[in-house]
């Protein structure tokens, strides 16, 4: 789904569900802390996006994007498996900022072939940014997407995202994008409360999408940041039709606009769980 929208389309296409939902919920209810173990530790063994060759050796940019294969940007260019001092020998490194051409730096589409096209998925990274990085005007991170297979009327919902985005300064906030021609609010920034992207070390996210039943609102939407729940919602209508399922993970790397700060954007290999 995200491959064929515009930038602007995948991250601005709506909005007015989570409006909705804190009217009917109150605002308490969207932040509103549990104590819930991360997905992670419910769900059963997943996959992780392998960034090594069969031989454990790191792939070259181009082995990487053939691996990810069509739809991809910045991933010959901008992208490169380096050794790394986090939680995996490698990562992922991405220059950012002072680029020619499209923002983010890096956007792809993982969708293991094992996906079943499930109601619920469990997706972690760890990321790290740089001491001086600059926030700018704020940028993306992967997240999970859903879409249909087939072809749908015109106005009807096509899909959704959950987007983990960063603000000036370095503020963690949600994005929910849910593609439809029907829809047009503007996007509801949601924050993730005292939340602020940590600098120069590592850094884990762990986010979990449960879709609702077809038209009700009884989806489940939660973001952790280093095992602390920062997100708790539940009473998302992800979708509006039983076509709609978890595909993958949309991965937007990079800052809002190019022209911010050059830097480099370090990130562990993806792992997605799914039940």
């Amino acid at each position: 789904m995200f491959e064929k929208l515009s930038f602007e389309n995948r991250v601005n296409a709506f909005g007015g569900v989570l409006v909705m939902v804190a009217a009917i919920y109150g605002a308490s209810e969207l932040t509103r802390k549990r104590t819930v173990a991360t997905c992670v530790a419910t769900y059963p063994a997943g996959t992780q996006m392998s960034l090594l060759r069969v031989n454990g050796q790191p792939m070259a940019p181009a082995e990487l994007q053939a691996r990810i294969g069509a739809g991809e940007r910045g991933v010959l260019e901008r992208a490169s498996v380096v050794k790394s001092d986090g939680p995996s020998p490698y990562a992922l490194a991405v220059k950012a900022g002072a680029l020619e051409g499209k923002a983010p730096a890096v956007h792809f589409n993982w969708q293991p072939s094992s996906l079943s096209r499930p109601a619920s998925a469990c997706l972690t990274y760890q990321v790290k940014l740089p001491d001086d990085f600059d926030f700018a005007s704020g940028g993306y991170l992967p997240a999970l997407f859903g879409d249909t297979r087939s072809a749908q009327p015109a106005g009807t919902q096509t899909g959704f995202a959950a987007r983990l985005v960063w603000a000036k300064g370095g503020l963690m906030g949600l994005d929910l994008n849910l593609s439809s021609s029907a829809i047009s609010q503007e996007p509801q920034w949601q924050e993730l409360p005292k939340t602020v992207l940590p600098r120069g070390r590592w850094v884990a996210i762990t986010q979990e999408v449960v879709l609702n039943t077809p038209n009700a609102q009884n989806g489940e939407l939660r973001v952790w940041v280093d095992g602390e729940l920062k997100i708790d919602i539940t009473a998302v209508p992800f979708r509006s039709h039983a076509g709609i399922a978890v595909s993958g993970v949309v991965a937007d790397i990079g800052y809002r606009h190019a022209e911010a700060k050059p830097s480099v954007i370090q990130m562990s290999p993806l792992q997605l769980a799914w039940r």
